[in-house]
């Protein structure tokens, strides 16, 4: 594997553990598969809303906070070297 397609979510706002869908339209996106840096998540929909509860999702940021300088291509071209 080496991308992945995803329908996004709207960018993270507030304190909360929700995040929100786009309303009316999809947010399709291709990331190369280094730049998923953690999962699964668990995630579960609000009743009658476009949202989305996202267990742990400040530890998700934090996660990203550190790592998000690193270079991720080459832990993703050291792993696949060692399968």
């Amino acid at each position: 594997m080496t991308q992945i397609t995803l329908d996004c979510l709207k960018p993270y706002v507030g304190t909360g553990d929700t995040l929100e869908e786009y309303e009316g339209q999809r947010d399709l996106h291709t990331f190369p598969i280094q730049d998923v840096f953690g999962g699964p998540l668990t995630m579960l929909p609000v009743s009658r809303t476009k949202k989305w509860k996202v267990e742990n999702l400040k530890n998700v940021q934090t996660y990203f906070d550190t790592i998000k300088d690193c270079d991720r291509a080459k832990w993703h071209r050291d792993f696949v070297g060692n399968m």
